[in-house]
């Protein structure tokens, strides 16, 4: 691993994203969109409405993360159950971006860890194990 970490990575903390979050996260989101051309949605299909309707989905049938340093996110990553009660056990519109002049240092990693370590509960109450993950990488 390269041991000359950007300053901004320096002691990076991974927290729950908040709803406040969103303006980082959509700046985040846009920013990786337009730079690198990594994610679904081009970097006009992302603003703050579609953040905050993500945030608040993941809050209550899914999980969301960030990853900050110095006040700045450097990375977020969301997921959450669909709507129809079929698919409750299933987390879908999984996003996961780090800024460019962050990545290789190990914080999406961080980020996919955390929500993997995030579990699904049935309408039962049960835990849920089972994660059916897809990977987009152009």
């Amino acid at each position: 691993m390269n041991s000359a970490r950007p300053p901004e990575s320096r002691g990076a903390q991974l927290r729950q994203a908040h709803l406040e979050d969103a303006p980082q996260f959509t700046a985040l989101f846009q920013e990786v969109a337009r730079e690198m051309g990594a994610l679904a949605r081009r970097a006009e299909e992302i603003d703050e409405a579609y953040l905050r309707a993500a945030l608040k989905a993941a809050a209550t049938r899914g999980c969301a993360l960030v990853i900050e340093a110095e006040g700045a996110l450097l990375g977020g990553i969301f997921t959450y159950a669909p709507e129809p009660a079929l698919f409750h056990r299933c987390w879908s519109n999984t996003t996961l971006a780090v800024i460019p002049k962050a990545q290789g240092q190990g914080l999406g990693r961080r980020l996919m860890e955390g929500v993997l370590k995030q579990r699904l509960r049935t309408p039962e109450g049960a835990l849920e194990d089972d994660q059916l993950w897809a990977y987009y990488y152009p």
